[in-house]
């Protein structure tokens, strides 16, 4: 063990994106200019890795909603908490569902991606996003692996009197040979990070550095968690829910 375990490994994505009706666009949250920043549409990026979280506001404490992130809903578990480390709910999606509903939290896609410049990125999507995905890329998954998904418009409705926007997704054409080369790397750094995270989090604990004593209490180890991805992007909170 070096004094680089000491450090939590630094999230890859230069920028975290959600979807604002009033801005009716993708936007991130630049810190030093304590603004938001709409991307102009068209909007492309190419996939890199999905996965789910529950974002959100707890309605009572105003709080935000953290869980853990899982590849499939269906088959690991999801750890809803607040920020203050209370939990909320556990169970799969198709239990908790209303209960998180109700807290305030939402069923949120995580998808890292590469942006038109070569990038890394991650989008948050929720709502009627979610909806606009899965009926254009989500059905086409072979398309996902070498094109960019583009954003060129948007789709417009209201809630309680007032208006809302999601983004609308399409295929928006093949990589070049260069920025698929470019893909290929952004996805070996993502993929090092997430096994770094993995790996500490599951890491046993160290052995003591001397025998007990009769009258010592030795506390043996817990042991390892169901492995779903832990509470791993805590750090990439770059846009206030």
């Amino acid at each position: 063990m070096g004094r680089a375990d000491e450090f939590r490994p630094s999230n890859p994505a230069e920028r975290f994106y959600d979807w604002r009706s009033d801005e009716n666009a993708f936007c991130f949250y630049d810190k030093d200019m304590d603004a938001r920043i709409p991307a102009p549409l068209p909007f492309k990026f190419l996939i890199l890795r999905q996965s789910i979280r529950i974002t959100g506001v707890d309605k009572q404490t105003n709080q935000q909603i953290l869980s853990n992130e899982v590849r499939s809903v269906s088959k690991e578990t999801l750890n809803v908490r607040l920020k203050d480390g209370n939990v909320l709910s556990s169970g799969f999606w198709s239990q908790i569902k209303e209960e998180v509903n109700a807290f305030g939290g939402h069923y949120t896609k995580i998808i890292y991606a590469m942006d038109a410049d070569g990038n890394m990125i991650c989008l948050r999507i929720r709502g009627k996003g979610l909806q606009a995905w899965g009926d254009t890329v989500g059905k086409n998954q072979r398309r996902q692996r070498d094109e960019w998904i583009s954003v060129i418009e948007y789709g417009e409705d209201f809630y309680d009197e007032k208006p809302f926007s999601w983004p609308l997704f399409e295929f928006g054409g093949s990589l070049s040979k260069e920025m698929s080369q470019r893909g290929d790397e952004l996805y070996e750094e993502l993929d090092a990070y997430y096994k770094e995270i993995e790996n500490r989090a599951y890491q046993p604990a160290a052995a003591p550095s001397h025998a007990p004593t009769a009258s010592t209490t030795v506390t043996m180890p817990a042991p390892a968690q169901t492995a779903t991805l832990p509470f791993a992007a805590e750090d990439d909170d770059d846009l206030p829910f």
